[in-house]
């Protein structure tokens, strides 16, 4: 997760994302922060849907990469800004695993 404009440009640069594909700056940081996850299993495709919500005072994103059948491994990139929090933010996506979507935790990032 970026926190600042510093930490965006660095992860950019990790990440080899193209400025085309994200422009910079993709949000103000005052006010929300940036989270960029990098998805890798056989079949992954875009798009990436998410969905929020709260359970037991942790926010929650909930990642679900679209799966084509077969295919080969891949790496797919899901960007999204979420605001500021005062309390803990989990990220989970569900991955397939042997023929079925399993959920994993892939952070959990303290308030910021």
């Amino acid at each position: 997760m970026a926190v600042t404009a510093a930490e965006w440009a660095e992860l950019r640069a990790r990440l080899a994302i193209p400025t085309q594909a994200l422009p910079e700056p993709p949000c103000d940081f005052r006010e929300s922060r940036l989270v960029v996850v990098c998805l890798r299993g056989k079949a992954l495709t875009l798009p990436i849907a998410h969905t929020v919500s709260t359970e037991e005072g942790v926010d929650v994103v909930a990642l679900t990469p679209g799966v084509a059948a077969g295919g080969e491994v891949r790496t797919v990139v899901h960007a999204f800004v979420v605001p500021c929090r005062t309390g803990q933010l989990a990220v989970v996506a569900q991955l397939p695993e042997a023929g079925q979507l399993v959920e994993q935790t892939l952070a959990v990032f303290s308030a910021r």
